[in-house]
């Protein structure tokens, strides 16, 4: 598949995850509808003896009871997801307040109706872009002319498709979906298949040869 499209794919999956009909909460109900579908022919059966049923009655009881917590856990490790990737977000926004914008330098973003500011911080290892209203570009030092037009180039793809975007939903996906092991792999797969579109675009835009030098 081309880049874009396994990028544009992650969006449909996002959705998907979002939706309301997609939530593991929704489990609990059908469960239970499930557990009065096996105690009611019971009771409906006369050959069936009364201890029987009630054996069966309260291990019903106790399953039901043991699902009523599933939301109580569900909602544990939410907030305990939530809580990580907050953590996680302001040490970056902490390394980044060093950050110097680059006077001479602006990129061009949404569509080219607003400028970005571009900065340039001593503390990152690789460039990136942050922010979602107001996007800022961060560079890192001591980049040649040609290498922060590519860089340039590329974060600036990201602002365009809305790549950061993408991931604020993507981890709203794993908050609510914080149990499966797929979406966390989505959590990983996902923004490196957002770079590869992106290293498309600035071929395009630059041209192969510009680009690889």
């Amino acid at each position: 598949l081309p880049p874009w499209v396994a990028a544009g794919l992650w969006i449909i999956i996002l959705i998907r995850l979002l939706m309301p009909a997609a939530w593991v909460l929704r489990l609990p109900s059908q469960a239970s509808g499930a557990l009065g579908r096996i105690v009611l022919p019971l009771r409906l059966n006369a050959a069936t003896m009364q201890g029987a049923e009630s054996m069966v009655t309260a291990q019903a009881t106790a399953t039901q009871s043991s699902i009523a917590w599933l939301p109580i856990l569900w909602a544990a490790g939410a907030c305990i997801t939530a809580i990580s990737l907050l953590f996680f977000r302001l040490r970056w926004e902490r390394r980044l307040r060093s950050a110097t914008p680059i006077s001479h330098l602006e990129a061009k973003a949404f569509w080219h109706r607003f400028p970005v500011r571009v900065l340039v911080s001593s503390q990152i290892t690789t460039p990136m872009t942050k922010g979602l209203l107001f996007p800022k570009i961060y560079l890192t030092s001591g980049l040649s002319e040609d290498a922060t037009r590519h860089v340039i180039v590329h974060e600036t793809a990201h602002i365009r498709r809305m790549d950061l975007w993408t991931r604020m939903l993507c981890m709203l996906a794993l908050c609510l979906h914080w149990f499966n092991p797929l979406v966390w792999c989505m959590a990983f797969i996902m923004p490196r298949d957002q770079e590869l579109a992106c290293d498309a675009k600035v071929l395009r835009q630059l041209g192969q040869h510009e680009a690889i030098a």
